[in-house]
């Protein structure tokens, strides 16, 4: 399998990895290009890239070729900012052909839950 691209400089990196569950941590770079703009004076990483780092992990934990299907619920509930160390961890239910997951995203050593999202893919042959 080919590396996707990815807007997103900086990588995930895979902590743990079962047909249950995977996570991972993600530290943010001050001047990771993902801030630029976003919100001058008060740098706040956009949900897209919330998104985008939640795929990485899952893509990071998993066998096989995906294709995002659904983003079936995406709620940001904290502002993640430059610095912040975020620990992703994903729920999978894996039906064979279809895999959902359950993600939520919190700034490790705080407790404070950044997002929680519901997504689904398929599964495609290589």
């Amino acid at each position: 399998m080919s590396p996707r691209p990815t807007p997103v400089r900086t990588a995930v990196t895979l902590e743990h990895a079962t047909a249950a569950a995977v996570s991972g941590t993600v530290e943010l770079a001050a001047d990771d290009p993902m801030f630029t703009g976003h919100y001058p004076g008060f740098p706040v990483l956009p949900g897209a890239y919330l998104v985008e780092l939640v795929d990485q992990t899952v893509r990071a934990g998993t066998q096989g070729e995906l294709t995002l299907t659904e983003l079936g619920r995406c709620r940001f509930r904290s502002p993640a900012r430059p610095g912040d160390r975020l620990a992703i961890g994903c729920g999978l239910d894996d039906s064979g052909d279809l895999l959902r997951v359950r993600a939520e995203v919190e700034v490790r050593g705080e407790d404070r839950v950044v997002a929680d999202l519901r997504m689904s893919y398929a599964r495609t042959e290589s």
